[in-house]
């Protein structure tokens, strides 16, 4: 059999072809995205594929003559310039070369794995079982790995990234989605498994933005930790808080951790102050105090007139780092009879040695014969520190009789503290 030598040209190397399946319907993201971006049934978001083919035209002569005819051609790529195992291999029986040109279609045969394309490759082509010398592939070829299921894989260093994806516009950069899995995965084996950076300002330039829109349940942001070093580490290398937290009433932040560690929370706190805190005035005298095991106090006068009584206070003026504001007072009280009353009320603030201001005051007369509470709610000065002293609430006691059925009584007093400076 007379030797043939074959020559061969590569006219044309990678018309790129993604061939993507339209045969089925396949299910995409949910009407409304993020922002109310759509995603129509059946456009470009379809995840399904037929396996990657690759077209490719060759130009083939034998014994200096361009080839017509027949031949029968194996294609092999590898990852090496020679030597090594083949990564693929497809064999075209008959492939019809016309004046030496040749088309093929690679991976209509034999399937081929879009994470080959993740790397540097070469082509081999065997004809008639002459083997020609290997074509380092390049360019489009290489798209295959940003194929659905394919691994973008590479060994970089410094700055550089080994997927870069850049918008110019008011677009997206990447968006995730899946429909039952994760939408976006990141792992790292020693540094940051998905680092979010922004250069932009409020909600619309957040460097990481995560929302959940199912309405009765769902996560936003889930952190898990396996190790003894601190699940969550915030940092603002500037002025502004390190946390805030926003409800669903539509106002400002619930509750925030500013930079100095200072806590502040919209829910406010309650303070509660038995009436056998009670105690008299230095110069009252005529005047007893009857403690119950409820905490009531009974206040019972030896003879008809006005006596003075008084229930400290003890309250934090700071509390982690926050000012408390003395927002409510609530006195809870009765009289045996409306002829006996409590004929005035105040709230101060001890601001130094004998030193007070008045926070609140009622000169109403207090005569209801059935348990019930007056409220005190001051508006100035009620803002303690840590300068400031403890509060004082002072009754002006007015008796008719002195027996026990003139019995003037306290039950206790509730304090609504703030701790937040919006509110």
């Amino acid at each position: 059999m007379m030797r043939r030598n074959f020559a061969f040209g590569m006219a044309f190397v990678a018309l790129l072809v993604l061939i993507w399946a339209t045969g089925g319907v396949v299910a995409g993201p949910p009407a409304d995205g993020p922002e109310g971006e759509t995603h129509p049934q059946g456009d470009v978001s379809i995840a399904a594929y037929i396996s990657p083919m690759m077209s490719y035209q060759g130009r083939l002569v034998e014994n200096g003559t361009p080839v017509t005819g027949s031949r029968n051609m194996i294609f092999r790529l590898y990852n090496v310039a020679s030597g090594g195992t083949p990564l693929w291999e497809e064999n075209h029986t008959g492939a019809t070369v016309t004046n030496g040109l040749f088309n093929v279609t690679f991976g209509g045969i034999t399937p081929m794995d879009v994470n080959d394309f993740a790397q540097p490759l070469w082509l081999e082509i065997v004809v008639e079982g002459t083997t020609l010398p290997r074509q380092r592939l390049l360019g489009a070829p290489y798209a295959y790995s940003l194929v659905p299921g394919a691994d973008v894989e590479g060994n970089i260093d410094g700055a550089w990234s080994v997927l870069f994806v850049s918008n110019a516009g008011t677009g997206r950069g990447v968006t995730g989605y899946s429909l039952s899995g994760w939408g976006v995965y990141g792992w790292s084996n020693s540094s940051h498994g998905v680092y979010a950076k922004s250069g932009g300002s409020a909600r619309a330039g957040a460097a990481l933005w995560a929302e959940n829109t199912n309405t009765t349940n769902g996560i936003a942001i889930w952190a898990d930790n396996e190790s003894s070093d601190t699940t969550l580490v915030v940092s603002n290398r500037g002025a502004g808080p390190l946390i805030k937290g926003f409800g669903g009433d539509g106002g400002e932040d619930e509750f925030r951790v500013g930079n100095d560690g200072k806590i502040e929370t919209k829910a406010d706190s309650y303070l509660w102050i038995p009436g056998t805190q009670a105690v008299k005035n230095t110069n009252v005298t005529g005047l007893d105090i009857i403690y119950g095991a409820s905490g009531t106090a009974y206040l019972r006068a030896s003879s008809a007139g006005d006596y003075w009584v008084r229930i400290p206070i003890d309250v934090p003026g700071v509390l982690y780092g926050q000012n408390v504001t003395v927002e409510e007072v609530r006195i809870y009280y009765r009289v045996d009879t409306s002829a006996d009353y409590i004929d005035e009320t105040y709230l101060r603030k001890n601001t130094g040695a004998g030193t007070s201001d008045i926070l609140a005051s009622d000169l109403d007369n207090k005569d209801s014969t059935t348990a019930t509470y007056y409220t005190l709610t001051p508006t100035a000065n009620n803002v303690l520190d840590s300068s400031a002293g403890g509060l004082c609430l002072s009754f002006d006691l007015h008796f008719t009789g002195t027996d026990s059925a003139h019995d003037i009584l306290i039950g206790g007093v509730r304090l609504r503290l703030g701790h937040h400076h919006l509110y």
